[in-house]
């Protein structure tokens, strides 16, 4: 009976050693097909096409030196282009949820911000994004938590 066990447990750990090798050597089509496409492409239309990225907004809202018309301009334009959260993986938050976190942070710390610029954001992050809404929360809760301090 003992013998039965351990045939088992060596192929089953056999099947899973081979699914390993499998996907370490494994690589999906589509990114190969990416990667071609974008070789493609001229380099004055990726120089004219830019977008900015969530990073880029990032930094209007640590420069402490904008303006409050410059910070609404920002965050409209977070909510146009970047509204929508990635979705959780099942119970796990997306790990960009967190530049969103930052976003709320740096909003209620900078200095030229106002009630109606926190509000707004966060209202409309969490129209968007219901199934963020309860840790959405927390972030303004700790965001407005560190101004007293």
């Amino acid at each position: 009976m003992d013998i039965v066990v351990l045939i088992k447990s060596i192929a089953g750990l056999s099947a899973l050693l081979g699914l390993l090798i499998f996907f370490l050597f494994y690589t999906p089509s589509s990114k190969k097909k990416k990667r071609k496409k974008e070789n493609k492409k001229p380099l004055q239309s990726i120089e004219v096409n830019e977008k900015k990225t969530l990073n880029d907004y990032l930094k209007v809202l640590k420069n402490q030196e904008a303006s409050q018309k410059e910070l609404q301009e920002t965050l409209d334009t977070i909510i146009k282009e970047y509204g929508e959260i990635p979705k959780k993986f099942g119970a796990r938050i997306n790990p960009e949820f967190y530049m969103y976190v930052e976003m709320i942070m740096r909003i209620c710390r900078h200095r030229n911000t106002n009630k109606h610029l926190i509000i707004n954001f966060y209202k409309a992050l969490e129209k968007k994004n219901p199934q963020y809404s309860r840790e959405l929360n927390e972030a303004l809760t700790k965001g407005l938590n560190s101004l007293g301090s």
